[in-house]
């Protein structure tokens, strides 16, 4: 017959079952806490992560709308700049192409934007380079005038010919000539400086003081600033942005 244990026996037993249950239980709590970290991190990253994508729509829609303001901004003001030439063949000869440049380089610094500023005119409209009209002259001219900053940015080159008879060819010319009405190029790469620039060209018509048409003049805008200009806003150390016109042309790429 076993003998009974004795009270410290008991007690022994006790304080081993006790610490049994406390290490399972501590291993419960660790497990339960470890649970709870891993599920509160997979819901902060799904929260987080909603979060990021909701801020990177909301700043496509704000760089869209800003492209799309500088866009219209430059519209209004090359409409405002043919207006300001309404006038120039009603000026004595002498001086129509002097205020042709001025007007050219003033419409370059109104807008840093702008990479070149132009004016076509139609035949036989504007005065030769010795200041004389085509009554004296007695020959066809077909005067441009394309202006842009040098590359220090300290000051302006001009390229002026009086053989761009090709410009009324164009397309855009002739539309522009035919409607009465603006137009906007589509974006294109262009050469300037030896620098590869994407670029709208945006044109308008040019009426005399009668209202007859004179020529076309108008700016082209360069996007590669924008791409800087985008990138600032979203406030990220690393983002990647594109813009794409509406037929497929990449506009800004990041």
């Amino acid at each position: 017959m076993a003998s009974k244990p004795n009270t410290k026996e008991r007690r022994h037993k006790q304080q081993s079952i006790t610490r049994k249950i406390i290490i399972k239980m501590a291993i419960l709590i660790i497990v339960l806490f470890g649970l709870s970290v891993i599920i509160a991190a997979l819901l902060s990253s799904r929260s987080l992560k909603k979060v990021t994508n909701e801020k990177l729509v909301l700043t496509a829609y704000e760089n869209a709308y800003t492209l799309s303001n500088n866009i219209e901004s430059s519209y209004s003001q090359t409409l405002g700049f043919a207006g300001s030439l309404r006038n120039i063949s009603a000026l004595p000869p002498a001086f129509q192409r002097q205020a042709i440049d001025n007007a050219l380089v003033g419409i370059l610094q109104q807008n840093d934007k702008f990479t070149t500023a132009f004016a076509y005119f139609e035949q036989n409209a504007i005065a030769d380079a010795n200041g004389d009209p085509y009554s004296v002259y007695q020959r066809d001219i077909a005067y441009e005038s394309v202006v842009y900053p040098n590359e220090d940015q300290t000051g302006y080159v001009f390229e002026k010919h009086e053989d761009a008879f090709d410009n009324y060819t164009k397309e855009y010319y002739m539309q522009i000539k035919e409607t009465g009405q603006p137009y906007v190029m589509e974006p294109y790469i262009y050469e300037l400086m030896g620098k590869n620039i994407m670029m709208i060209s945006i044109i308008a018509p040019i009426f005399d003081a009668e209202g007859d048409f004179l020529g076309v003049t108008g700016v082209d805008m360069g996007l590669d600033h924008m791409q800087e200009q985008l990138l600032v806003s979203t406030n990220y150390k690393s983002a990647h942005l594109v813009a794409i016109a509406r037929d497929g042309t990449i506009l800004v790429d990041s």
